[in-house]
């Protein structure tokens, strides 16, 4: 027997056993009942097919989500399978009660039973002020010097007023088998601060409590004059021992969406002269029934482009990447990818994708579907 017919055979064996579960899952609890419970069940299937390597199996992967809840309490169930059978599994325990909120998250990998959990709980307060711990660690055998990686990070979030909230957050992890002191990471952000007709939001990032990142996302609340179609925002970042601003600025209207990543080069006399453009973006932008995005990076010559439409149950992506400085031909053409999506029920959702670069077509052919109940 082959390796073709040995893959064609366990991924049906793999099907089966899908299926199988899933019907039996049905059978045994009703999928919306009276006092309140909801089931959900998805199963996926990929299969990944590399012209270019004949003689190698195709990769296969599938995934088996359930999805129940019931009054406070909620319960989500990912299995991962391969080729070779179970891969690995996460589970999710989710209970709330009032301003309570509790959450238990298991990561099971084939080599061992349990490889990671988290869990967390959020509490509000009062009607201004929310918190939140999150705890994770993997689990390792302990031997020798060897300690579980953990992470605790907490998170308190206070509205002032009406719209003003101000966040912080900060991670520890473990060293040597005790917390760091100070965290490792904290972030502080100020949100919905009105200046105006702008609304402003900033954030400030620290590692050991040392301040290394500072952003400012300033937008136009109120229409601009002459124009109530256009829309204004402009994103700053600067790392602060870095001699660069990163600016992008982004204009929306009825048509499209542009924007730009630029850096300003802080040792620079001039404004102007210190300006330095690095990518152009032109998105949502809409022709007849094509929805057009394009992407230019100056620094690599890069252009990529893509084409989507949807008609019904029916949508087709199309994007190709062309850089005739790095292909040295006319046409530049360096990688294309093309995407068919059908769902032909709201259950139900098939894609076939297909992506070519510029010495094979087409180079990887991926068969994937996705049926909910």
């Amino acid at each position: 027997m082959n390796t073709l017919e040995k893959t064609s055979r366990l991924s049906l064996k793999l099907i089966i056993l899908i299926t199988a579960v899933s019907l039996a899952l049905l059978s045994g609890i009703p999928a919306r009942g009276n006092s309140g419970q909801e089931l959900e069940i998805t199963s996926s299937n990929e299969l990944t097919i590399i012209p270019s390597e004949k003689l190698s199996a195709p990769l296969f992967d599938s995934t088996l989500s359930i999805s129940y809840e019931r009054g406070i309490f909620q319960f989500k169930s990912e299995t991962d399978f391969d080729l070779e059978g179970y891969n690995e599994q996460g589970l999710e325990f989710e209970l709330k009660f009032g301003a309570l909120e509790g959450e238990i998250d298991l990561e099971f990998e084939d080599e061992k039973l349990l490889d990671t959990w988290e869990s967390s709980i959020e509490l509000d307060l009062n009607p201004q002020v929310e918190a939140e711990v999150v705890y994770e660690t993997d689990c390792v055998s302990g031997e020798g010097d060897e300690n579980p990686d953990r992470e605790l990070e907490i998170t308190v979030d206070q509205e002032y007023g009406e719209d003003v909230s101000v966040e912080l957050s900060s991670e520890f992890t473990n060293e040597g088998g005790s917390f760091s002191l100070p965290p490792d990471l904290t972030e502080i952000e100020f949100d919905d601060i009105g200046t105006g007709e702008f609304v402003l939001d900033s954030s400030l990032e620290l590692i050991e409590m040392k301040p290394v990142e500072i952003e400012f996302d300033l937008e136009r609340d109120e229409p601009i004059p002459g124009d109530p179609d256009l829309e204004f925002q402009v994103d700053l970042t600067w790392g602060i021992s870095e001699d660069f601003l990163q600016i992008e600025p982004e204009f929306e209207t009825e048509f499209a969406r542009l924007s730009f990543e630029t850096e300003v080069d802080l040792t620079s006399a001039g404004f102007i002269g210190g300006l330095k453009v690095r990518e152009v973006n032109l998105s949502d932008l809409v022709l007849g029934f094509l929805e057009i995005d394009i992407t230019n990076d100056l620094e690599t010559g890069e252009t990529e482009v893509d084409f989507q439409t949807s008609q019904g149950p029916t949508e087709f992506d199309l994007g190709w990447d062309y850089n005739p400085t790095k292909t040295g031909s006319l046409t530049g053409f360096e990688r294309w990818t093309g995407e068919f999506t059908w769902k032909p029920l709201d259950s139900t959702e098939i894609v076939v994708e297909m992506e070519s670069d510029s010495e094979t077509f087409p180079s990887e052919i991926t068969f994937s579907s996705e049926y909910s109940f």
